[in-house]
């Protein structure tokens, strides 16, 4: 028997040889998620990207990767950040209007820091301040 029998037999038994065909199942699952969350149907969500319904299925069943193109208004629709649909980490929701990536990552830093770390953190932020003035 050959390896590559071996390993498929094994893929297969527990259960991983479909996402091996599918190398974008994860992403597939995410972009369905967040998309459900709109309350929009597949049809409904592909004219709104302006791309044909079984272009988006596609992407749903994760059998294409969802283009940067078409990721942009999808994550402007679902709020869902382009990290978490793409690769299924980082913040599930998109950050609040206004606050980039960046700024809620140091945001979310900040709330893990003790009072004693917190405020030497305003105090740096203050002695910039006046460094500015």
């Amino acid at each position: 028997m050959s390896i590559t029998i071996c390993y498929v037999t094994f893929c297969y038994i527990y259960g991983i040889y479909e996402d091996m065909k599918k190398p974008y199942a994860a992403m597939g699952k995410r972009i369905k998620e967040a998309r459900e969350t709109t309350e929009l149907s597949a049809i409904e969500m592909s004219n709104n990207l302006n791309i044909e319904p079984p272009t988006y299925r596609m992407y749903e069943r994760g059998d294409r990767k969802m283009p940067p193109h078409t990721m942009s208004p999808f994550t402007e629709i679902t709020k869902y950040s382009s990290d978490w649909l793409y690769l299924g980490t980082g913040r599930k929701q998109a950050s609040v209007s206004g606050v980039s990536d960046y700024e809620q990552k140091m945001i979310d830093d900040i709330k893990n820091l003790d009072e004693k770390e917190r405020n030497a953190i305003q105090t740096l932020i203050d002695s910039m301040k006046g460094a500015r003035e």
